[in-house]
């Protein structure tokens, strides 16, 4: 219970529209239920592999493109993040990741950097995140409004993923054609 009157410390009252609102926040159920809506969507969208997690009490939604992608004598996989108002297309290592290093994917960051500015490939990823610690690189596009309040989402996702696919195919294309591969 202290940590209930902890976290609702953070929070007005006033910041909510009405009893239920305020209800979901004070007892901490935004991630819960967002972990529930992206597991439904998860299901619809069979059978791509979706797995559902979250980072700093924003739930996410990770699918994997391409699994397997060798680089560098390591395994790699391609996928799209959904997380409130932003889609991400990851280049991430495959296994171990709390035992990878972002030095891993240094190569990588300028392909990615290429591919985020090359206006042939137009599916609106600008940002590049680059690796802070692990080997997780992404480019990244906001979107208007959160997921939640889409009415086509599973189209959008599965758009998303056809773009995905075709940025993994641009991508490994460009891994192999670099000397160091």
């Amino acid at each position: 219970m202290h940590l209930l009157i902890e976290f609702t410390q953070d929070k007005k009252r006033s910041d909510y529209k009405n009893e239920n609102e305020w209800f979901v926040a004070s007892n901490q159920l935004e991630t819960i239920l967002q972990k529930s809506f992206l597991s439904l969507l998860v299901e619809e969208i069979k059978p791509q592999i979706g797995t559902v997690n979250e980072t700093r009490g924003a739930a996410l939604v990770d699918f994997i493109i391409k699994n397997e992608i060798e680089f560098n004598e390591r395994k790699y996989s391609t996928g799209i993040q959904l997380q409130l108002n932003t889609v991400k297309f990851f280049f991430v290592i495959s296994d171990k990741y709390n035992e990878s290093k972002k030095e891993w994917v240094n190569q990588v960051v300028s392909l990615m950097e290429n591919i985020s500015k090359d206006r042939r490939i137009n599916f609106g990823y600008k940002k590049l995140n680059k690796p802070t610690k692990l080997t997780f690189i992404s480019i990244s596009k906001k979107l208007d409004i959160n997921y939640w309040h889409m009415t086509n989402l599973k189209e959008f996702v599965l758009q998303e993923i056809e773009n995905g696919k075709k940025i993994t195919k641009l991508l490994t294309r460009q891994l192999r054609n670099d000397e160091n591969y």
